[in-house]
């Protein structure tokens, strides 16, 4: 019977430290997500400012593809648990290189196509409705290679294993 694929103890050290060090990340990002994106709105509120709706919902859009991003990087730490515990070729890690594909794609796209006008139609956007930023369209396309990578990672793992059954 063939012996299952460890990762070697300084990957399992490296993954460790980082998944430490992204779940710490996670959480302060999201912290910093919540408090910039939602602070301000809620002092206009209780001074009472008649604007505090709009601006609720315009930060409410942004913080969408920016909570996607933070998902993302949480289904990497998973990854990285994955490793640490010594297997590096998980079906955990062939899930997460595709979910954070996905992720990334999505929140992209949704950054780039519909934050904009989301906002401009509760009047508090930047007044076009469609961004154009080189760094949004290669995250998604990051995002779209993660998934196909994770399929052909998929695909060999099933062919490492009918050839396990074979010998």
């Amino acid at each position: 019977m063939p012996q299952p694929v460890v990762a070697h103890k300084p990957a399992r050290d490296h993954s460790r430290t980082l998944r430490n060090v992204v779940t710490v990340a996670v959480v302060a990002l999201a912290v910093l997500l919540v408090l910039e994106r939602f602070s301000a709105v809620v002092v206009a509120a209780i001074q009472g400012a008649s604007d505090w709706w709009p601006r609720l919902l315009a930060q409410a859009f942004a913080a969408i593809p920016e909570a996607l991003y933070l998902a993302a990087l949480w289904w990497v730490r998973q990854a990285l648990a994955a490793i640490a515990d010594g297997d590096p070729f998980a079906g955990t890690v062939v899930r997460t290189l595709h979910g954070v594909g996905v992720l990334l794609a999505v929140a992209s796209l949704i950054d780039l196509c519909v934050v904009p006008g989301a906002q401009t139609l509760v009047g508090r956007g930047p007044g076009y409705l469609i961004a154009y930023d080189v760094g949004g369209i290669a995250l998604a396309a990051v995002g779209a290679s993660l998934t196909v990578l994770a399929q052909t990672l998929r695909r060999a793992a099933d062919l490492k294993a009918e050839l396990d059954e074979m010998f």
